[in-house]
Formats: structure tokens, sequence, C-alpha cells
């Protein structure tokens, strides 16, 4: 057979690091015997298998084209091909900073990698279907909360059962790497059992889209004392709660639950139970799509907060801020305009007692005693307000805030 000709330097290989392969194909004495050329028909053999011993370098080929680069090559990171070079479907193309991964496949142009999601690391970004899951807004104000079906952070409402109790406030110097706030829970097992809990429902009626689903909750969770969280989920029909607790280290930890939602879930409740008396700091939750936990991935703070006034919106809290305008329709009443971002349900409206606020008119502030809303839409309500004195029909007015108190709010939970 022909000769073959040593390998020279080139690529980070030199010739001693195939020798091995080149004296065996050359027939070297007492490196090896010369190889034919052999016919494979069947599956369970192949024409050549070459081994390299090396483990820490592992190159088994290098092909090069007439101009000295590259065209192909195998190490122990994978298959490298120059643009030109081709390389069969199924093969995992990699460079010597990625890590091999399992359940790959190539497309048919073998140009596309595609992994399942079974494959995928925890740090592959995927969007997270959960509202505020980093605990950084605090629309309500920043507690303690300590009120059974009382929302806290936005979108995370809390519930005790029996005589369970718990305070929950947002907290700035115990927060996960990276974080602005969490969550501080101060619980106090009583008789509950473990079934007071701090949820985030997501209903199909709101457009999510989860049904039929598998999805993975994650959350991370810094506490010191065992067995005292986990997480649970609950879809209308079936609560499901995980095996594993927080260790109680007193470092966070990354809880998870994957689950299966039924076809005909109408929503799924994501749940952090409380089992035994702790001080709790809960950070940077997600759900995503999929068996695997998602390292969490803030939203850029207008689009997280946007999402939050999608369920809950309030103006005022400043003295003397201007909240909105309207009109006289009497000598006692006026009528305002509060406008608001779309709501997922026409909301509730909330106005604080009628002594924090003043209608202005004419330079001048004018106190009243009663409001209602009607009319009330998606978007926008009309705020009556009655018991004035003074005012002149027709004639543009002004509402304002007395002092940090007052406060107009609409609030809508699907």
């Amino acid at each position: 057979m022909p000769s073959f000709t040593d390998v020279i330097s080139g690529v980070g290989a030199f010739a001693q690091d195939v020798q091995q392969i080149i004296d065996a194909l050359k027939g070297t004495a007492g490196k090896g015997v010369p190889l034919s050329p052999t016919a494979v028909n069947d599956a369970s053999n192949f024409a050549l298998a070459v081994r390299n011993n090396d483990a820490g370098a592992s190159k088994a080929l290098i092909a090069y084209k007439a101009d000295g680069s590259v065209l192909l090559q195998v190490d122990k990171n994978g298959v490298v091909a120059s643009p030109d070079g081709a390389v069969a479907a199924g093969t995992l193309v990699t460079t010597a900073s990625t890590q091999t991964l399992t359940n790959k496949t190539l497309d048919s142009n073998a140009n596309t990698l595609t992994v399942r999601n079974a494959a995928l690391a925890a740090d592959v970004a995927r969007a997270n279907q959960l509202v505020n899951g980093g605990f950084e807004t605090w629309q309500r104000g920043n507690g303690p909360f300590t009120a059974t079906g009382a929302y806290t952070a936005d979108r995370w409402q809390m519930f005790l059962t029996g005589t369970d109790t718990q305070s929950i406030s947002k907290n700035t110097a115990n927060v996960d790497t990276g974080s602005q706030a969490c969550a501080a829970c101060t619980f106090v097992l009583g008789n509950g059992a473990g079934a007071s809990e701090l949820v985030q429902v997501l209903k199909a009626s709101d457009g999510y889209q989860l049904a039929g689903r598998t999805v993975t909750f994650s959350i991370r969770v810094r506490t010191a004392t065992a067995n005292a969280v986990r997480l649970g989920c609950y879809d209308g029909t079936t609560s499901t709660l995980s095996p594993t607790y927080h260790t109680g280290g007193g470092t966070y930890e990354t809880l998870t639950l994957t689950y299966a939602v039924p076809a005909s879930a109408p929503y799924l409740q994501l749940e952090i139970h409380f089992a035994a008396s702790c001080t709790a700091y809960l950070d940077n939750a997600m759900l995503v799509p999929g068996s695997v936990a998602a390292d969490y991935v803030p939203l850029p703070p207008a689009d997280e907060l946007a999402r939050c006034l999608r369920y809950y919106e309030t103006i005022g809290g400043v003295s003397g801020q201007l909240l909105t305008v309207g009109a006289g329709t009497g000598a006692t009443a006026a009528e305002f305009a509060f406008m608001y971002s779309r709501k997922a349900v026409t909301p509730t409206i909330t106005q604080s007692a009628a002594a924090n606020f003043f209608i202005r008119q004419g330079g001048g502030n004018i106190a009243f005693t009663t409001f209602s809303a009607y009319s009330t839409g998606a978007t926008a309500t009309i705020v009556s307000e009655s018991g004035a004195a003074g005012l002149t029909t027709n004639a543009a007015l002004l509402l304002t805030a007395a002092n940090a108190s007052a406060t107009l709010s609409a609030e809508a939970n699907p």
C-alpha cells in the first residue's frame, strides 16, 4: 500500500501526538501492521476505528485543505469543520468551549443543532410565565402583610390555614445574587400542618396556555430551618407537593417541582408551602414549559412593571400630587376620569378616605365627603365625588392628594 507522510505542525497538533496512528498505518516495526481497505456491509462494524489513549488530548484526526487550513478536525471536543466541510447529519459539532450534550440531533443539512428540553441546562434562558417572579414590585406597600388572602408582592397572595400566622415584607438585605428585593416571610406554625402557602395563580381565562403541557416551577429560598419550605401546585382538581424541602442550611437553595398539567385544567396555582416555624427569604421564582428548571432571568424593569399593572394599579401616595382631572356636575358634586393600563378583567375601583383628597377649583381646595365609581371598563372609569360646597357646574376641576394617604386604585384579579 502507499506510504504515509508524517503530520507536520499545525493547529496545535504535532507529529508525535498522532505518531502512534501513523506508525500503525505505515507498518513500523513493533508498532503495528499495515492495514488494508475493509469493506463493511453490516451495522456492527466500522471500516476503521482509532483510539487515542491520551485522555488529555485525544486528537484522532485532522484533514487539511490544499492551502494548509483545517478541513476537518476530530478531537476530544467533538467534530469541528471549516465552513465548507461536510459533516454528516446527526453529528454533534462543537468547539473547545462548549459542552457535549445528550439528546441532540442535527437537521438534514447538518446546520442546526436541536436540543430536546430534557438536555437543556438550567442556565439556558427561557421565558418566565410568572408575573413578578423576582419579588421586585410591591405596589401595595412594603408590608408587613399578615392577613390570609392578602396580596403581598404583586401577584403573590398569602393563605393561612388553621392557627398558623405569617408576616411577609419586602426585604433588600437578604436578596439572592443580582436581586434588588426579596420576600421576607416570618412564619409560625399552628395547626396548619404545612398547608399555609404563598401562591400565584395562572388562569386559562387570563390567556395562559399551559393546559396539557409539562411545566417546571423553581424558586430560590434561604432559611436556617430544615423541612420548613417546599413547593406545590394545584390545578383545580389535583394537589401535588414536592417531596424535597429546603435543607435548612442558611443559604439560598433552588427548589424545583415538575408537573404535567392536565389538558382540562382551568388554572394552575403555584405554591410555596410552609411546614415549620421559620424565617424564610424567597427570591427569583421561575415557571417554564418543559421538564427542566431555568435560572431566573430578570425582565427590564419597565416590562416587569407593565405585567404587574395588568392586575393592579394605584396612583397617589404623595401629598399635593395631581391625580386626575374632571368637571363640576353641580354645586356639591364633580366627576373625574381615572384612566389606567388595560386590566385582565373589569377592575374593582378603590379610593382611600375622602378626607385624604381635595377638589381644586380656581386655585382653592374644596373638601368632599363621599365618592363612587361607575361606567368602569378595562381601561378607565368615572369617579364621582359628592358632598362638596361651592362647586361650579361644568367648571374644570383637579383632584389632588391632601396628604400621603390619598390613593386611587384599580385591581383586577381574574
